[in-house]
């Protein structure tokens, strides 16, 4: 019976390190990338809680000839089924990396703000929506009434 002599079994140190350097590059390519699709999706959500938060305020002015604080347009029913927010929204919540907070608030305006949790990680744009109904924009600080509008063409 002849008996086979076969090598060391187990990698060797340049194939371990051709197989770190490979998962190192893939790893430098798609974090990036993912961090700024996170960035890009919470954004878009801003953008869109803003537009319902208008869209309650709309309505609640409607029905009570002023504007109302997160606390009336949640525990306000404009309808026996229904409230004008859902009952998670409240002053400073945090909603997909945005703190949202509303401290103007009278018979004939508002002003709502979403300001990202952490800049450069959970969002990179502040973001403002008043009784215009306009959202504005400004990458390093609160926006004002003179900022950038937000357009579906820089959403």
């Amino acid at each position: 019976m002849a008996v086979i002599k076969s090598g060391p079994k187990g990698f060797t140190l340049i194939e371990i390190s051709i197989v770190v350097l490979i998962i190192s590059i893939l790893a430098a390519i798609i974090i990036p990338s993912m961090i700024r699709s996170r960035i890009h999706a919470n954004e878009a959500a801003a953008i869109w809680n803003l537009r319902a938060v208008s869209t309650a305020q709309v309505s609640y002015h409607s029905s009570n000839n002023t504007y109302g604080s997160f606390d009336s347009l949640v525990h306000t029913q404009p309808t026996e089924l229904t409230s004008y927010l859902d009952g998670s929204w409240s002053e400073g919540c945090l909603r997909q990396g945005y703190v949202y907070s509303m401290p103007q608030v009278d018979t004939v305006r508002f002003v709502c703000y979403a300001s990202p949790e952490t800049w450069g990680y959970s969002g990179i744009r502040y973001f403002r929506v008043d009784q215009t109904g306009i959202i504005r924009y400004n990458e390093s600080q609160i926006p004002s009434e003179t900022d950038p509008v937000i357009s579906d063409v820089n959403q």
